[in-house]
């Protein structure tokens, strides 16, 4: 799953910041993935009604979602914001039935940080 959001990311704008969910089923199969939000050099703006309305129309049976943004600094500690966009994601996911499996954000030229991994998951 990495891979294919490093890929996604390779193929985006590097000045700016983009937000991307990737649905799995209860397998963690990929069913595919949404760019929920493309902004500035230093934020975007998340609409959840959206990323939760593209998990409802994807095709096959959705289980999880991961979210990934990168941050055009290149660095990939996360910030205030993205703590709390974290944070309202899991609450919407768990308000909808799905499982939110990881924020992964990708800075540069190959660094990644889970929120997972790191233990800061809400």
């Amino acid at each position: 799953m990495v891979r294919r959001a490093r890929r996604a990311f390779d193929q985006l704008l590097k000045e700016q910041e983009h937000v991307v969910a990737f649905f799995v089923d209860s397998q963690n199969k990929d069913l595919g993935h949404y760019v929920v939000a493309a902004g500035g050099q230093s934020m975007c703006i998340v609409d959840l009604r959206l990323l939760l309305r593209a998990a409802l129309l994807t095709a096959g049976s959705v289980d999880a979602i991961i979210l990934t943004h990168n941050h055009s600094t290149g660095d990939p500690t996360p910030s205030t914001e993205d703590r709390a966009l974290t944070q309202r994601v899991v609450e919407a996911c768990r308000m909808m039935g799905f499982r939110f499996l990881d924020h992964v954000i990708r800075g540069e030229p190959s660094s990644w940080y889970s929120m997972r991994e790191m233990g800061v998951m809400p």
